[in-house]
Order: structure tokens, then sequence, then C-alpha cells
């Protein structure tokens, strides 16, 4: 069987250079200009497939269509699904709520308009919905449609197999949050964490060291996070040495849609993840084998007062007093 894949095209994206066997990759330029691409955003146009993707589309023809989001289908799906092909979109996450915690404020409320259109549109009209998270789905029946059809995906493996916990070494004081720092809903989450839960962190473990590692940090990030006594490595260019220096991950992030893909940094390198549940969204099987422990959220943060409670509470998951590891 054929497939055929449309792709982005950036400079050195050639199609001979990517080794895909049986793919036939047909790259895509954007010619429009950033007048043309704004112009486009407000009339519901998102993404520079539209007219290529049509004409392809009338010169071959195929029996599946697989739409990388919600974006990608607008203005495509109902000319797709009228000529009779089946149709799978993937949903990266409810993009309504991740446009409202990290859209630019040039174009956010532009693509929230939109995207409230045309997510449901895609949810209705495809034969098959995958989502990354059991949450994501949730939110489209209660949104959407209860009777579209919806599988999740997750972080998991083609063929399942079992996590096992094993005994490491026993491990040191030191702490990684890693990510783009720049990005809004990141930086929100990670400067309310420093203020309110690092102080916390030092009471149960008065020798921690965190360190912060990412894409361009604000001043504002940078000053905080060195007030408190965090290092931060701003843009590094490779990750795995960090990886390697630390023994807990922490993933601070506690708003916004769809899979947080940075928790994957922290079992990359074997670490015991400490995430907010709004991070853990997709991971559910790593919960459930003891892999990843939360954190007390902000509003249970405000109610008590006792600092010792909260000392108590904060580390509960048995991660922060067991040397656990994800053993891959």
């Amino acid at each position: 069987q054929e497939m055929t894949l449309l792709y982005p095209y950036m400079n050195g994206m050639e199609p001979d250079g990517i080794n895909v066997e049986k793919i036939n990759m047909v790259p895509v330029k954007d010619k429009r200009c950033k007048v043309r691409k704004y112009i486009d955003l407000l009339i519901g146009r998102r993404h520079r497939f539209v007219e290529f993707a049509k004409e392809y589309i009338d010169i071959n023809r195929f029996d599946t269509v697989v739409f990388d989001s919600s974006t990608v289908s607008a203005c495509l799906i109902e000319k797709f699904k009228m000529a009779g092909m089946r149709i799978i979109t993937i949903h990266h996450n409810y993009e309504v709520e991740y446009i409202r915690a990290d859209g630019s404020i040039l174009t956010k409320y532009p693509e929230l308009f939109w995207i409230k259109i045309q997510e449901k549109r895609a949810v209705c009209l495809s034969d098959l919905n995958l989502t990354l998270t059991n949450e994501d789905a949730n939110l489209f029946r209660m949104h959407y449609s209860k009777e579209a059809c919806y599988e999740t995906l997750g972080v998991y493996d083609y063929q399942p197999r079992k996590y096992n916990i094993v005994q490491n070494k026993q491990r040191k004081h030191n702490y990684l949050i890693t990510g783009g720092l720049g990005s809004k809903q990141n930086e929100k989450s990670l400067i309310s964490w420093l203020l309110k839960y690092f102080p916390i962190l030092k009471k149960v473990d008065p020798e921690a060291v965190l360190t912060l590692a990412g894409r361009e940090p604000s001043t504002r990030l940078v000053k905080i996070a060195q007030s408190v006594g965090a290092e931060v490595i701003a843009s590094p260019q490779e990750m795995y040495p960090i990886l390697d220096k630390n023994d807990f991950y922490i993933c601070t992030t506690d708003c916004g849609g769809g899979l947080k893909l940075r928790i994957m940094d922290g079992l990359k390198g074997g670490m015991p993840v400490l995430t907010h549940i709004v991070s853990a969204r997709g991971y559910e099987k790593m919960v459930k084998e003891g892999i990843l422990g939360f954190f007390i959220a902000g509003p249970l943060l405000r109610m008590m007062n006792n600092d010792d409670k909260l000392s108590e509470l904060y580390l509960k998951s048995p991660l922060a007093l067991e040397p656990n590891i994800l053993n891959v």
C-alpha cells in the first residue's frame, strides 16, 4: 500500500535527505508573506497546506487521510469527506485550552474564534479521533460530540511492556527542571513554583540543589531563579550531560492542554518525576507504577497555614523517599 506525507518544507529538509521507507515525501513550501499569513489567520486559513492539498487530492486519490491536528484539517476536511475518504485526526491537545494558556497577544483571539469552529468540525467529521490523553477525549465529548469515535494514544509503546522499578544507588540532592523556559505557560507555572514550592522543598531537603535548563528564559525568570538560589542554564546545546548530573526531575507546568513532553526528559534520564497533576495527563501508566508522583496544587497551598503539614504533604509520593528509577 502506498503512503504519502505532505510536510512543511524548511531549508535543508529535502525529501531525498529524509530516508523513510515506502513513504512518498512531498515538501510544501510556505510562499506567503507575513501580511498574507496574518490575513489568512483572520479568515480561518491557519496553515500553508490549503491550496496545495486541494490540488493534490484532485490529481491523486487516497482511501484514508490522516490530519496531524485539527488545525491542519481546517479548510480541507469537508472536501476530503465529500470525496469519500476515511478521515483520521490526531489531536495533540484540546486546542482551546492550549491557546488560552499559551497564545500570543496578537493572534490569541482570532485563533480562539476559529479553533472552536474548526476543532469541533474535525471531531465531528473524523471517522476516528486519536488523542494523547484521556482528559482531551473527555473534553471533546463535553464540548463537541459524545457520539464521535475516540481512541487514546498516550505515550506508550505499540507493544505493551512492563516498566520495572529497581533500586538505584543512593541518590544525591540534585533537582532538574527543563523545557521551553520562554513559553508563557511554562514561565507562569515555573515562577509560581519557585516562589511557593521551592522553599518547602528546601525544608524537606535542605541540601537540595535546583537547576533550570531550557530555551530562552526571560530576564525576569532568571532573576527570580537566582534570588532563590537556583542555577539557570539558558539554551543548552546538549541536554544529556545535564540529565546525567541530576537525581530528581520536576515538571512544574500547571496549566494548558495536551501532553507535557518534557517529562520524557526525566524518564530518559532514569529519574523519578515529581509533577503537577495537569502535567501527568497521558502518563497514567507511569503514575500507577510509581514512576511519577505529584506535588500539592497551588489552591491547597494557599488554604493551609501549617508549614510542617505542608512539608509532610509536599513530597507525599514514595518517590520522595525511595531511590526508585525507571529501568529501560
